[in-house]
């Protein structure tokens, strides 16, 4: 069995070839995949204090106190946000919404075999008309499919308010009791980031305070990922957020009154249930194409501070392996490739760790607030670094040259040479 790669490097030439060897790692490193694969599904849930980087799990960041002349609206989002980021409460939350996914999955299948009972020629076992949905129909000379209901000659606008039924057969309450409970679960994915984008709306647009790249609610120097972006971007997606969440609170609201399957299949009921929650779901995913657009280039730019989506190993791994990088068929072979990749980057990220924890220490104000980051990351927010974020280039100072490389003025020299 498969269970480990060993990389055999040239220091000549060329590139590394990846090897297939026996072992006892692969499923635990095959576990390490998953848990970042869910991080990375999941990261759109968690909400961050304003000093707080959710891309980093290694930094022990410290919520730093709002500055004196905080307004009690900031004081306020920020307790709600702190609340949202203590360890036990953010577990819950994100446990319910694994629930809530599974649920979703669930009701989705519902649906489906609910469907097929109403669209298609397969008996799902409630395709049976009821009597007095059949009586109707009768009365108005019409024929019925599983799909229909009785519909009065010269119905006008809204006429589904005031019919006698409801359902006609088992098919379609299901579907319409399903599609109730599969919109529903969407409302608790929703609600969780709301205190966030309130929050990045108020400041994108509302607050007084700055809202250059590189600062955070509160105008002070941050190295989180949302920051760097540029206002424009943040702007963009803040708005299609809220918008994204309002609109499917409408749609649910519209749920609640066009309840039954006749409402919910007529004009207006149709529309006002299916317009909001469509258009909510492509805000969402626009938001979410724009910021990740935004933050692929920071991290490109930074790749030693802000670490990458599971996606980019997916790339180069795919990459090694069509190029004959890699020894083995498409699952070892691939397999190999992206535990390579992993590694290797995870190398890079450790060793700079070091090496900045060893020569960096936390900054402090003159307030006395600290926040516990890593040395990359002090040496970026100071400028020191060769690798700075891009976004914070034109709001750092240069570094300071060392004394070394200044030139003593012959007036120095020869003051030195006489206190000598």
């Amino acid at each position: 069995m498969v269970t480990s790669v060993a990389v055999h490097e040239d220091a000549t030439a060329a590139p590394a070839i990846v090897e297939v060897q026996p072992g006892g790692k692969q499923a635990q490193w095959l576990l390490d995949v998953f848990r970042y694969l869910i991080k990375d599904v999941f990261r759109d849930l968690k909400v961050a204090v304003p000093v707080a980087d959710t891309t980093d799990t290694r930094n022990d960041l410290v919520a730093v106190p709002p500055p004196r002349n905080a307004t009690c609206l900031e004081k306020c989002r920020d307790h709600t946000l702190a609340f949202f980021c203590r360890p036990l409460v953010a577990s819950i939350f994100i446990f319910f919404a694994q629930c809530v996914f599974v649920l979703i999955g669930c009701w989705g299948v519902v649906i489906v075999w609910s469907m097929l009972g109403l669209y298609s020629k397969l008996d799902n076992g409630g395709k049976q008309m009821s009597l007095e949905c059949l009586e109707l129909a009768a009365s108005y000379n019409q024929t019925l499919e599983p799909k229909d209901f009785p519909r009065p000659p010269g119905a006008r606008w809204g006429w589904s308010r005031d019919s006698p039924v409801d359902y006609c057969n088992e098919s379609q309450r299901l579907f319409n009791l399903s599609i109730k409970w599969f919109t529903g679960c969407f409302s608790y994915i929703n609600f969780l980031p709301i205190p966030w984008r309130l929050a990045i709306f108020h400041h994108v647009w509302l607050s007084h305070r700055t809202r250059e790249p590189g600062f955070d609610f509160y105008g002070r120097r941050t190295k989180t990922l949302w920051f760097q972006l540029p206002v424009r971007d943040r702007r963009v997606i803040s708005v299609l957020l809220n918008l994204a969440y309002i609109l499917h609170y409408v749609s649910q609201t519209t749920h609640s009154i066009y309840h039954t399957y006749v409402e919910g299949q007529t004009w207006p009921g149709a529309f006002a249930q299916n317009a909001p929650f469509i258009t909510s779901i492509v805000c969402a995913v626009a938001a979410g194409k724009v910021q990740a657009k935004a933050e692929d280039k920071v991290m490109a730019a930074n790749p030693n501070v802000y670490p990458p989506r599971l996606g980019t190993f997916l790339k180069k791994a795919w990459g090694k392996w069509r190029g004959g990088l890699t020894l083995g068929g498409l699952c070892c072979g691939l397999t190999g490739a992206l535990r390579h990749e992993f590694n290797e980057w995870k190398k890079s990220y450790d060793a700079a760790y070091a090496l900045g924890n060893a020569t960096a220490r936390a900054p402090t104000d003159r307030r006395g607030i600290a926040t516990h980051l890593t040395g990359v990351e002090i040496r970026a927010i100071n400028g020191t670094s060769r690798v700075e974020p891009a976004a914070l280039k034109l709001s750092i100072p240069p570094p300071t040259p060392p004394a070394s490389n200044h030139k003593t003025s012959p007036h120095s020299q020869t003051q030195s040479s006489l206190d000598a």
